[in-house]
């Protein structure tokens, strides 16, 4: 099932690349936002353009969305959401509520604010969700899509489907842009990796799904990557049951947060964390229990294998059709926005057509 999702991948990015110019200098994490919500957008809704033709519905759901995520890349965000959980939820969908109305009733929202903008933000991407459901209730496609299987799913209602479709949006782009973004990056510094990389990937025709048996050095290339600059800094969990950690009882109830990035530079597991060297995924499978870019357990990102897929590919005609190159004597470096790993000032390639 997977697999009829990678010409997606292929097209999306095929759409975003055909309008760069050579010799311009680009904002990777803005162009790859934009492939992964196109992407993303064709598997949920089954168009690559706006979902389900209803006039902008689709722009204006990703400007949204992406609004709202930025917004969430606050520190100040993060830690008042860590710090007054429950209060700040229910202040966000009181919020949330009253500028929906005032969509329903075409007046203005109220824009002062960060949880006011948020919730504006989140407002508008609901709201626009709703119409594409509707839309789909009304006139079925007759394709294989995320949205038609929810729709044809009796035990869930509009609100419900709402909910499901919002949180794979949000959390299935971001994440992948900005580990596209840092993948390129490594790439970009180490010229002897990218020529290896292009003598797997050269012999490639023209819109071949690239699969990861096929593309040893590009997969472990992505695994190094997703280890060395993890989306997530950690990775929360509620207790159901009291539990000893380290000597320490911790109550059920209690929030923990697995340390994703100790895991990933802990030099018992992984002899060098330090030195970024994609071989050392060559001659082993990633373990879930060192390597958590996607969480782990019972409760690991449903999304990996989607994103595993998109990246191969994308990275895959990327390099393929482009020669990027890094601007000499800027580099971003990776610091913590809220729960993510995100560079500390945009990560920039000059492009030229190969």
């Amino acid at each position: 099932a997977l697999r009829q999702y990678s010409p997606r991948f292929i097209a999306s990015t095929k759409n975003v690349t055909s309008q760069w110019k050579n010799g311009a200098t680009i904002n990777l994490y803005d162009e790859f936002q934009k492939i992964t919500f196109d992407a993303l957008i064709a598997a949920t809704f089954g168009t690559l353009n706006t979902p389900e033709s209803t006039d902008t519905d689709g722009e204006e759901l990703r400007d949204a969305l992406i609004m709202f995520v930025n917004s969430q890349l606050t520190n100040g965000m993060f830690f008042a959401s860590i710090l007054f959980g429950e209060h700040i939820y229910n202040l966000i969908s009181s919020k949330t509520n009253q500028a929906k109305l005032a969509l329903e009733n075409n007046e203005t929202m109220k824009q002062r604010g960060l949880f006011t903008q948020r919730a504006n933000n989140l407002a508008l991407a609901e709201h626009h969700i709703a119409k594409i459901i509707q839309h789909r209730r009304n006139s079925p496609t007759g394709t294989y899509d995320i949205l038609s299987a929810l729709v044809e799913d009796d035990d869930l209602n509009d609100d419900e489907i709402s909910q499901q479709l919002l949180t794979l949006l949000i959390a299935g782009h971001d994440t992948t842009s900005l580990a596209l973004s840092w993948a390129f990056q490594q790439i970009m510094e180490r010229p002897k990796l990218l020529q290896r990389l292009l003598q797997e990937l050269d012999p490639l025709t023209e819109d071949q799904i690239v699969e990861g048996a096929s593309t040893p050095l590009l997969m472990a290339t992505i695994y190094e990557s997703l280890r060395y600059t993890p989306g997530a800094t950690a990775v929360p969990r509620r207790l159901d049951y009291d539990v000893e950690i380290d000597g320490i009882q911790v109550p059920a109830g209690t929030v923990i947060a697995l340390n994703v990035v100790g895991a990933h530079f802990r030099k018992e597991t992984w002899g060098d964390p330090e030195t970024f060297r994609p071989e050392r995924f060559l001659d082993r499978e990633p373990d879930n229990t060192e390597f958590l870019p996607f969480g782990g357990g019972i409760r690991r990102c449903l999304g990996d294998a989607f994103a595993l897929s998109e990246m191969r590919n994308v990275l895959a005609f990327t390099l393929k059709h482009w020669s990027l190159t890094p601007i000499k004597g800027y580099k971003a470096r990776p610091i913590i926005h809220g729960f993510l790993v995100g560079p500390h000032r945009p990560v920039k390639a000059q492009v030229q057509k190969r």
